[in-house]
């Protein structure tokens, strides 16, 4: 016996609800939805902004780019000459997959 005595701990855990699904079937969800190629569909995987020559009243955030693109996108404009940020803008591209 040692000189000291253990206590014992004891924990309670709280009532979880389940889950609706599985975390597998989640993950699967969340591919199938970036292969959707669907208009607007926020998580499509396969969209791109390309600098183009755009005319200046054409200047405007495509809709369904996500803030971290557009910001990307903006802040490579704003790292090339003048010249270049007078001519071109960000301009959605979505690849299409196409299957045999």
């Amino acid at each position: 016996m040692t000189p000291f005595p253990t206590p014992q701990l004891t924990t309670q855990m709280a009532p979880v609800a389940p889950l609706p699904f599985s975390l597998a079937d989640r993950d699967i969800q969340a591919i199938v939805d970036a292969y959707k190629e669907e208009p607007g569909n926020p998580k499509y995987a396969f969209k791109y902004l390309l600098l183009s020559v755009t005319d200046p009243q054409h200047r405007v955030k495509p809709p369904g780019v996500s803030e971290i693109m557009w910001a990307e996108a903006m802040a490579k404009l704003e790292g090339m000459d003048s010249a270049d940020r007078e001519r071109l803008w960000p301009q959605l591209v979505q690849v299409c997959l196409v299957s045999d």
